[in-house]
């Protein structure tokens, strides 16, 4: 079996994975986008193929303000410690 065809194997085989992971996600409360898989009929066009992720997440965050150094986030609110 050449790579191609493992690697085409493969990306069947993890779709059901990528499903359970949204339920899985969404059953937590976040929004979810799956996207659509869309396949090379062979290894000459993968490029035409190449996605940004299986899933995209929606996430809200709510930052309650800065410690008086205003360097850190406070950390009652927030489990990082320090801002990027």
């Amino acid at each position: 079996m050449s790579d191609f065809n493992k690697f085409m194997n493969h990306l069947d085989q993890s779709h059901e994975a990528v499903w359970q992971v949204a339920r899985w996600f969404v059953k937590h409360g976040s929004i979810v986008q799956v996207n659509t898989t869309s396949k090379a009929k062979s290894h000459k066009e993968w490029r035409d193929h190449i996605d940004s992720g299986d899933l995209y997440l929606s996430q809200r965050v709510e930052v309650k303000g800065l410690d008086r150094k205003s360097t850190r986030l406070n950390s009652s609110h927030v489990a990082l410690s320090r801002m990027p």
